[in-house]
């Protein structure tokens, strides 16, 4: 890991020079339409809930799916522009564990603390430009409410405390949400 000063902050790099420049790199950087954006730090909480999110996904998955959860790795929304979700679900997994990019998101998850307005608005339809997204969702601990977005669909389903998360068609499973709050007091 090496820390980058934001002085040696290119101004505007593709999504190739990007992916080298980033490799490791603390803070975590986005490719924001061709320019390095900062990622803001996140909170324990945000941190438990992403967790939290995680285990679930890994838990509801069948241990033979292709798909698995993750987290780390950008997801390429459109040309020169790549975006690190919390958590995702990745059903083309690559062989490669250095890989810096996704290949295959259906399912987007964003713990919203600070950025409701920008997750439930702009973001969204950032990464539904990419063709392998199937479900956006935002899950806000303060509300502990989730929005759950499905491609082709205008409206989200929105949950409040407790229900189901159904992602369907594909990955194909459903998400009991109270698991997401279970570490918050």
């Amino acid at each position: 890991m090496s820390a980058i000063r934001k002085s040696d902050v290119p101004v505007i790099m593709t999504a190739e020079e990007y992916l080298g420049w980033s490799m490791g790199a603390r803070p975590a950087w986005e490719l924001h339409y061709g320019h390095p954006v900062q990622m803001q730090s996140e909170s324990v909480g945000h941190g438990d809930v992403q967790f939290a999110i995680r285990s679930a996904c890994k838990a509801a998955l069948p241990r033979d799916a292709p798909c698995r959860p993750k987290q780390g790795p950008g997801v390429l929304t459109t040309h020169n522009d790549i975006r690190i979700p919390d958590v995702y679900i990745e059903c083309a997994p690559d062989s490669d564990s250095r890989s810096s990019l996704a290949n295959e998101p259906v399912g987007i998850f964003e713990v919203s603390v600070i950025s409701l307005d920008y997750d439930m608005g702009d973001k969204r339809g950032i990464y539904f430009n990419n063709p392998h997204v199937q479900h956006y969702v935002v899950v806000v601990p303060d509300t502990r409410a989730v929005y759950h977005w499905q491609r082709g669909i205008s409206d989200p389903v929105e949950l409040s405390e407790t229900g189901t998360l159904d992602l369907s068609p594909k990955p194909g499973i459903t998400l009991d949400i109270t698991t997401f709050w279970a570490e918050l007091p």
